[in-house]
């Protein structure tokens, strides 16, 4: 009898578990799905800003920007701040070429 009474509360337990997992992965799965949609309806706005607040350099570790750079785009009109770290290559004085 304790063995039948053991078992039975060993598998409620379970599928309440179970139960819980779904409905955790539900609600990950609806937060998800609503900060695509979020996303969606800033770039059709075609008015968004997007701030940099760390950078991934190809090699060496993550590096956080102090200086605030940005992307900012409205009126179909991009005004990009970001920031440079790379190879610069030199260029004589008044060139009009780029590097």
């Amino acid at each position: 009898m304790k063995q039948l009474l053991l078992i039975t509360i060993l598998l409620f337990t379970v599928a309440t578990v179970k139960a819980q997992e779904l409905s955790r992965k539900e609600r990950k799965a609806a937060q998800e799905a609503e900060k695509i949609e979020k996303t969606k309806a800033l770039i059709e706005s075609e008015a968004w800003q997007f701030d940099a607040r760390q950078m991934i350099p190809m090699r060496g570790k993550n590096k956080s920007l102090t200086t605030a750079y940005s992307v900012t785009l409205k009126d179909k009109t991009v005004d990009s701040y970001l920031p440079f770290f790379g190879r610069a290559y030199r260029v004589e004085y008044g060139s009009t070429e780029s590097p």
